[in-house]
């Protein structure tokens, strides 16, 4: 794996105190009241869960691979429901993260046309 550039961006780490749920397909997969929520830019406010949660998934190694040059090299999981659908590269996590967002270092992320995560309260 390279070396990411990690350039500096206006980013903000904070942890979350509500509960984050995780939903696929309608049902809820994973819930977290120890999420990290980051804030990037004008983008929409994105939950890290801790990697803890990938326990009570059914995952499967992707090996699709993404950069950013403020946060690094993303690795993913697939994710499977129940009837055994599978939801590509639904699960994103930073193996090598940088400097800026070390805080996420050991965390996932979800998303996907069929993932849904919200925040309660």
């Amino acid at each position: 794996m390279q070396t990411p550039e990690c350039r500096n961006r206006d980013i903000t780490i904070t942890p979350e105190p509500r509960t984050v749920r995780v939903f696929l397909d309608g049902k809820e997969v994973a819930s977290s009241n120890e999420t990290l929520g980051l804030r990037e830019g004008g983008y929409p406010i994105v939950y890290y869960f801790p990697n803890s949660v990938l326990a009570e998934l059914m995952t499967e190694a992707s090996d699709h691979q993404t950069y950013c040059p403020f946060k690094g090299y993303a690795s993913y999981f697939h994710l499977r429901n129940d009837a055994g659908a599978l939801e590509r590269n639904a699960i994103w996590f930073y193996a090598e993260p940088c400097p800026l967002v070390a805080p996420i270092r050991d965390y996932v992320g979800f998303w996907g046309d069929t993932v849904r995560v919200a925040v309660d309260g």
